[in-house]
Formats: structure tokens, sequence, C-alpha cells
């Protein structure tokens, strides 16, 4: 059987070490950047776009994340 003790010894940051009410999106590399460097295992989703490219993101679709943005803005004040 596979050694998964590396599991239990570190905390692991599931879309990096993101705070909402700190300004760090998930998945951003201000969130991945903060997690090494509080030396936790990072944990992220990665899709391939029908496009070729590349996206780290957690959701199938984009409305929580739209629906945060939206949230954000009311709260900032921004136009």
């Amino acid at each position: 059987m596979r050694d998964t003790s590396f599991l239990i010894q570190a905390p692991i940051a599931h879309r990096g070490l993101h705070n909402r009410n700190g300004g760090i999106p998930e998945n951003s590399m201000l969130a991945f950047e903060t997690a090494m460097e509080s030396h936790y295992i990072i944990e992220l989703d990665v899709h391939l776009l029908k496009d070729g490219n590349v996206v780290v993101f957690h959701d199938d679709y984009l409305k929580r994340m739209l629906e945060y943005r939206r949230q954000s803005k009311a709260r900032l004040h921004v136009g």
C-alpha cells in the first residue's frame, strides 16, 4: 500500500491559503505563496479548456465566483 502519511503531517491548503476577508482570492498566486510561506501542502484543481488553455479553478461553473465578485463590489462600492 502507498504511504500517505504526509497527508497528516502538514496542513493542506485547498485552493491555496486563501482568505476572502483578508483579500487573498482562492487559487491566486498570492494564496499559493501564502501557503508555501506557511509550510502548507497545496491542493488545486486544473482544468483543460476546449481551446487548449489550462486554468486553475475549483468549480465546474463560474457562478459561485461571480456571485462573490458581485458581493465584493457592493461592499467596496466599486463601479
